[in-house]
């Protein structure tokens, strides 16, 4: 039960870290900007085929850009959730944001590069 408890307050820590600071969501200079070759997208990251895909070598970083990406093509948003999900035998993170005008938005990540990777 210890353990349970130790990594929801793991999860809710990481996900609050990556949610942006209204002061950063309004202001896109404050975002620290990844190089220009972390990510590449044959499209706008909304299904499996226009997925972003993340050049990064750990997890840690991989999931960074993931973030850095979505500050870059979204303002004001907010994380609803997280998910690993497998298509074609590659993984992916699919993360559901919430928009100010109350869309919701699945984006899709091809995470093939560093998952597993720390």
């Amino acid at each position: 039960m210890q353990k349970i408890y130790l990594l929801f307050l793991v999860v809710i820590s990481v996900v609050w870290s990556c949610s942006p600071s209204s002061k950063n969501a309004r202001n896109s200079q404050n975002v620290k900007t990844q190089p220009a070759d972390t990510f590449s997208s044959p499209g706008d990251g909304l299904s499996y085929k226009t997925a972003v895909i993340i050049h990064e070598t750990s997890e840690t970083r991989g999931v960074h850009a993931e973030y850095v990406w979505i500050k870059e093509h979204y303002i004001n948003y907010q994380v609803e959730l997280q998910s690993l999900s497998t298509h074609n035998r590659k993984p992916y993170d699919i993360i559901k944001i919430k928009l100010p005008d109350s869309r919701e938005l699945e984006l899709f990540f091809d995470i093939s590069g560093f998952y597993g990777r720390f």
